[in-house]
Protein backbone atom coordinates (compact mmCIF):
# COMPACT_ATOMS: atom_id res chain seq x y z
CA UNK A 1 0.00 0.00 0.00
CA UNK A 2 1.42 3.37 -1.03
CA UNK A 3 1.62 6.33 1.31
CA UNK A 4 3.16 9.76 1.50
CA UNK A 5 6.67 9.85 3.01
CA UNK A 6 6.94 11.37 6.46
CA UNK A 7 8.16 14.93 6.76
CA UNK A 8 11.71 15.48 7.96
CA UNK A 9 10.68 16.50 11.48
CA UNK A 10 8.55 13.40 11.90
CA UNK A 11 11.34 11.19 10.55
CA UNK A 12 13.82 12.69 13.00
CA UNK A 13 11.43 12.20 15.90
CA UNK A 14 10.36 8.67 14.96
CA UNK A 15 13.90 7.44 14.28
CA UNK A 16 15.18 8.89 17.56
CA UNK A 17 12.31 7.27 19.46
CA UNK A 18 13.04 3.92 17.81
CA UNK A 19 16.76 4.24 18.53
CA UNK A 20 15.96 4.69 22.21
CA UNK A 21 13.29 1.97 22.24
CA UNK A 22 15.62 -0.56 20.61
CA UNK A 23 18.73 0.40 22.56
CA UNK A 24 18.73 -2.97 24.32
CA UNK A 25 19.31 -4.67 20.97
CA UNK A 26 21.22 -2.01 19.04
CA UNK A 27 23.97 -1.26 21.56
CA UNK A 28 24.90 -4.92 22.19
CA UNK A 29 25.08 -5.51 18.41
CA UNK A 30 27.45 -2.57 18.04
CA UNK A 31 29.45 -3.62 21.12
CA UNK A 32 29.94 -7.19 19.89
CA UNK A 33 31.21 -5.87 16.57
CA UNK A 34 33.72 -3.66 18.37
CA UNK A 35 35.30 -6.24 20.69
CA UNK A 36 38.05 -7.46 18.31
CA UNK A 37 39.01 -3.89 17.40
CA UNK A 38 39.22 -2.87 21.06
CA UNK A 39 41.38 -5.91 21.77
CA UNK A 40 43.71 -4.85 18.95
CA UNK A 41 44.00 -1.34 20.41
CA UNK A 42 44.87 -2.77 23.82
CA UNK A 43 47.44 -5.17 22.35
CA UNK A 44 49.12 -2.44 20.30
CA UNK A 45 49.28 -0.19 23.35
CA UNK A 46 50.78 -3.00 25.47
CA UNK A 47 53.26 -4.11 22.79
CA UNK A 48 54.53 -0.65 21.88
CA UNK A 49 53.56 1.79 24.66
CA UNK A 50 53.90 5.46 23.79
CA UNK A 51 55.00 4.83 20.20
CA UNK A 52 53.58 7.12 17.52
CA UNK A 53 54.19 4.40 14.88
CA UNK A 54 53.80 1.15 16.85
CA UNK A 55 54.07 -1.24 13.89
CA UNK A 56 57.27 0.39 12.68
CA UNK A 57 58.69 0.20 16.20
CA UNK A 58 57.74 -3.48 16.52
CA UNK A 59 59.28 -4.34 13.15
CA UNK A 60 62.45 -2.45 14.07
CA UNK A 61 62.63 -4.54 17.24
CA UNK A 62 62.31 -7.73 15.21
CA UNK A 63 58.88 -8.63 16.60
CA UNK A 64 57.45 -9.77 13.28
CA UNK A 65 55.26 -12.43 14.90
CA UNK A 66 53.57 -9.81 17.08
CA UNK A 67 52.91 -7.62 14.04
CA UNK A 68 51.39 -10.54 12.12
CA UNK A 69 49.18 -11.53 15.06
CA UNK A 70 47.91 -7.98 15.57
CA UNK A 71 47.34 -7.60 11.81
CA UNK A 72 45.31 -10.82 11.73
CA UNK A 73 43.23 -9.61 14.67
CA UNK A 74 42.78 -6.29 12.88
CA UNK A 75 41.34 -8.10 9.87
CA UNK A 76 38.99 -10.03 12.15
CA UNK A 77 38.00 -6.72 13.72
CA UNK A 78 37.14 -5.22 10.33
CA UNK A 79 34.99 -8.24 9.48
CA UNK A 80 33.27 -8.06 12.89
CA UNK A 81 32.46 -4.37 12.45
CA UNK A 82 31.01 -4.99 8.98
CA UNK A 83 28.94 -7.92 10.27
CA UNK A 84 27.64 -5.83 13.16
CA UNK A 85 26.71 -3.08 10.68
CA UNK A 86 24.64 -5.58 8.66
CA UNK A 87 23.03 -6.95 11.83
CA UNK A 88 22.19 -3.44 13.02
CA UNK A 89 20.46 -2.49 9.77
CA UNK A 90 18.57 -5.77 9.67
CA UNK A 91 17.47 -5.44 13.29
CA UNK A 92 16.16 -1.92 12.62
CA UNK A 93 14.30 -3.10 9.52
CA UNK A 94 12.74 -6.07 11.31
CA UNK A 95 11.73 -3.99 14.32
CA UNK A 96 9.99 -1.55 12.01
CA UNK A 97 7.93 -4.45 10.66
CA UNK A 98 6.88 -5.35 14.19
CA UNK A 99 9.38 -8.17 14.73
CA UNK A 100 11.85 -8.42 17.60
CA UNK A 101 14.69 -10.44 16.15
CA UNK A 102 17.01 -10.45 19.13
CA UNK A 103 20.76 -10.02 18.99
CA UNK A 104 21.71 -13.57 18.00
CA UNK A 105 19.04 -13.80 15.33
CA UNK A 106 20.08 -10.45 13.85
CA UNK A 107 23.65 -11.70 13.45
CA UNK A 108 22.59 -15.10 12.09
CA UNK A 109 20.16 -13.70 9.53
CA UNK A 110 22.47 -10.90 8.42
CA UNK A 111 25.27 -13.42 7.73
CA UNK A 112 23.20 -14.76 4.84
CA UNK A 113 23.44 -11.39 3.11
CA UNK A 114 27.24 -11.18 3.24
CA UNK A 115 28.05 -12.26 -0.31
CA UNK A 116 25.18 -10.35 -2.00
CA UNK A 117 26.26 -7.27 -0.03
CA UNK A 118 29.91 -7.63 -1.01
CA UNK A 119 29.00 -7.99 -4.70
CA UNK A 120 26.57 -5.08 -4.58
CA UNK A 121 28.97 -2.74 -2.77
CA UNK A 122 31.75 -3.72 -5.21
CA UNK A 123 29.53 -2.60 -8.10
CA UNK A 124 28.68 0.64 -6.30
CA UNK A 125 32.37 1.32 -5.73
CA UNK A 126 33.10 0.55 -9.39
CA UNK A 127 30.47 2.99 -10.66
CA UNK A 128 31.34 5.77 -8.22
CA UNK A 129 35.11 5.46 -8.66
CA UNK A 130 34.75 5.31 -12.43
CA UNK A 131 32.52 8.38 -12.46
CA UNK A 132 34.89 10.32 -10.21
CA UNK A 133 37.90 9.44 -12.34
CA UNK A 134 36.23 10.38 -15.60
CA UNK A 135 34.25 13.54 -14.88
CA UNK A 136 33.74 13.83 -11.08
CA UNK A 137 30.09 14.91 -11.35
CA UNK A 138 28.88 11.50 -12.60
CA UNK A 139 30.67 9.88 -9.67
CA UNK A 140 28.83 12.09 -7.21
CA UNK A 141 25.55 11.39 -8.97
CA UNK A 142 26.16 7.65 -8.93
CA UNK A 143 26.98 7.87 -5.23
CA UNK A 144 23.60 9.47 -4.57
CA UNK A 145 21.62 7.16 -6.85
CA UNK A 146 23.17 3.99 -5.47
CA UNK A 147 23.38 5.15 -1.85
CA UNK A 148 20.49 2.90 -0.80
CA UNK A 149 21.79 -0.22 -2.57
CA UNK A 150 22.78 -1.86 0.73
CA UNK A 151 19.24 -1.35 2.02
CA UNK A 152 17.86 -2.92 -1.16
CA UNK A 153 19.94 -6.00 -0.36
CA UNK A 154 18.90 -6.27 3.29
CA UNK A 155 15.30 -5.10 3.05
CA UNK A 156 14.20 -6.39 -0.34
CA UNK A 157 16.54 -9.33 -0.89
CA UNK A 158 18.01 -7.89 -4.09
CA UNK A 159 21.62 -8.20 -5.18
CA UNK A 160 24.08 -6.71 -7.65
CA UNK A 161 22.67 -4.71 -10.54
CA UNK A 162 19.08 -5.33 -9.38
CA UNK A 163 19.86 -3.64 -6.05
CA UNK A 164 21.55 -0.72 -7.83
CA UNK A 165 18.58 -0.28 -10.19
CA UNK A 166 16.10 -0.34 -7.32
CA UNK A 167 18.13 2.21 -5.35
CA UNK A 168 18.31 4.49 -8.37
CA UNK A 169 14.56 4.18 -8.93
CA UNK A 170 13.75 5.10 -5.34
CA UNK A 171 16.22 7.98 -5.12
CA UNK A 172 15.41 9.56 -8.50
CA UNK A 173 11.69 9.70 -7.65
CA UNK A 174 12.40 12.05 -4.72
CA UNK A 175 16.03 13.01 -5.04
CA UNK A 176 15.65 16.35 -3.27
CA UNK A 177 14.12 14.69 -0.21
CA UNK A 178 16.81 12.01 -0.10
CA UNK A 179 19.71 14.45 -0.34
CA UNK A 180 18.15 16.98 2.03
CA UNK A 181 17.05 14.47 4.66
CA UNK A 182 20.33 12.54 4.67
CA UNK A 183 22.31 15.79 4.83
CA UNK A 184 20.37 16.85 7.93
CA UNK A 185 20.79 13.40 9.51
CA UNK A 186 24.56 13.46 8.95
CA UNK A 187 24.78 17.04 10.21
CA UNK A 188 22.79 16.32 13.37
CA UNK A 189 24.73 13.15 14.20
CA UNK A 190 28.05 14.91 13.52
CA UNK A 191 27.13 17.81 15.81
CA UNK A 192 25.99 15.40 18.52
CA UNK A 193 29.22 13.44 18.21
CA UNK A 194 31.25 16.64 18.40
CA UNK A 195 29.52 17.86 21.53
CA UNK A 196 29.78 14.50 23.29
CA UNK A 197 33.40 14.07 22.17
CA UNK A 198 34.30 17.46 23.62
CA UNK A 199 32.65 16.47 26.90
CA UNK A 200 34.60 13.18 26.98
CA UNK A 201 37.90 14.90 26.22
CA UNK A 202 37.24 17.46 28.93
CA UNK A 203 36.18 14.85 31.48
CA UNK A 204 39.15 12.59 30.82
CA UNK A 205 41.53 15.57 30.91
CA UNK A 206 40.17 16.58 34.29
CA UNK A 207 40.78 13.00 35.46
CA UNK A 208 44.38 13.23 34.31
CA UNK A 209 44.18 11.19 31.08
CA UNK A 210 46.06 12.39 27.99
CA UNK A 211 43.86 13.55 25.11
CA UNK A 212 45.53 11.11 22.71
CA UNK A 213 45.95 8.31 25.25
CA UNK A 214 44.57 4.79 25.07
CA UNK A 215 41.49 5.36 27.21
CA UNK A 216 40.52 8.44 25.25
CA UNK A 217 40.85 6.53 21.98
CA UNK A 218 38.84 3.61 23.37
CA UNK A 219 36.08 5.94 24.57
CA UNK A 220 35.94 7.75 21.23
CA UNK A 221 35.78 4.50 19.27
CA UNK A 222 32.84 3.25 21.33
CA UNK A 223 31.13 6.66 21.23
CA UNK A 224 31.37 6.92 17.44
CA UNK A 225 29.73 3.55 16.94
CA UNK A 226 26.94 4.16 19.43
CA UNK A 227 26.08 7.55 17.95
CA UNK A 228 26.08 5.87 14.54
CA UNK A 229 23.03 3.82 15.55
CA UNK A 230 20.62 6.68 15.02
CA UNK A 231 21.63 7.54 11.40
CA UNK A 232 21.23 3.85 10.52
CA UNK A 233 17.71 3.77 11.96
CA UNK A 234 16.93 7.08 10.23
CA UNK A 235 18.07 5.72 6.84
CA UNK A 236 15.96 2.58 7.31
CA UNK A 237 12.90 4.70 8.08
CA UNK A 238 13.54 6.99 5.11
CA UNK A 239 14.09 4.07 2.74
CA UNK A 240 10.88 2.38 3.88
CA UNK A 241 8.89 5.58 3.34
CA UNK A 242 10.32 6.08 -0.13
CA UNK A 243 9.85 2.45 -1.12
CA UNK A 244 6.16 2.70 -0.19
CA UNK A 245 5.62 6.22 -1.49
CA UNK A 246 3.13 7.21 -4.13
CA UNK A 247 4.79 8.24 -7.40
CA UNK A 248 5.72 11.93 -7.23
CA UNK A 249 3.89 14.20 -9.59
Amino acid sequence: MSREPRKLGQLLSDSLSESMAGIGEYVPIVALGLIPSLVVMLLVSAAAPGEASPFRALLAAGRVGTVLMISALGLIGAIARAWAWLALILAAALRQRGEKPGIGQAFRRSAGYAFPMIWTEFLVLLYVAGGLILLIIPGILFGIWYGFSHLCVLMEGLSGSAALSRSKQIVRARMGKVVGNMFVAILVSSLAAGVIAAAIYLGLSLLGFHSSGLWTRLAMTVLTRIIGIWPVVFSVFLYTDLALARPSE
